[in-house]
C-alpha cells in the first residue's frame, strides 16, 4: 500500500488498508512517501509531516463494512494539501486546508514526522 524513505535513505514498507502499521513506523524524520492506490502511486516527498485516515463505514447488527475513502495528507508550512481517494466513485481529489481542520473540520492524530527547509513535490509515478 505504501513505502517510505526516510531521511537516512532507509526504507519502512506499509501493510494493507485493513492493517495499514501506521503506528509501526520509527520515529525519524520521512524524505518521502509513496502511496499506491488502485494503479498509480502518488509520491509526496520533502514534507514537514504526513498522515493518511482511511474512511470506512460499518453496517449496523452485521459483521463487515467498507472502505469508502483514503485521505493522504502533508503540511508545509501551516498547510495541508489532502488527496482523497474514493473508492465509491473512483475519482480523486485534491483539497488544502490549514493545520488542526484537516478532517471534518476538526485536527487529526498520527503526524509523522518529515523534514523541513527543502522544497515539497506531489506527483504520480
Amino acid at each position: 500500500m505504501y513505502k517510505i524513505i526516510f531521511e537516512d535513505n532507509s526504507e519502512f514498507q506499509g501493510g494493507d488498508f485493513e492493517d495499514s502499521k501506521w503506528n509501526e513506523i520509527p520515529q525519524k524524520p520521512i524524505k518521502r512517501l509513496e502511496y499506491t492506490l488502485v494503479k498509480e502511486t502518488l509520491v509526496f516527498e520533502n514534507f514537514e509531516a504526513y498522515n493518511h485516515l482511511v474512511e470506512r463505514v460499518k453496517f449496523v447488527n452485521r459483521i463487515g463494512g467498507k472502505i469508502t475513502k483514503v485521505i493522504l495528507m502533508a503540511v508545509n508550512k501551516e498547510k495541508v494539501i489532502k488527496i482523497i481517494y474514493d473508492f465509491q466513485s473512483r475519482k480523486i481529489l485534491q483539497k488544502y486546508c490549514i493545520l488542526g481542520q484537516e478532517y471534518q473540520g476538526r485536527s487529526t492524530t498520527g503526524w509523522k514526522s518529515g523534514i523541513f527547509g527543502k522544497e515539497p513535490k506531489v506527483f504520480v509515478l
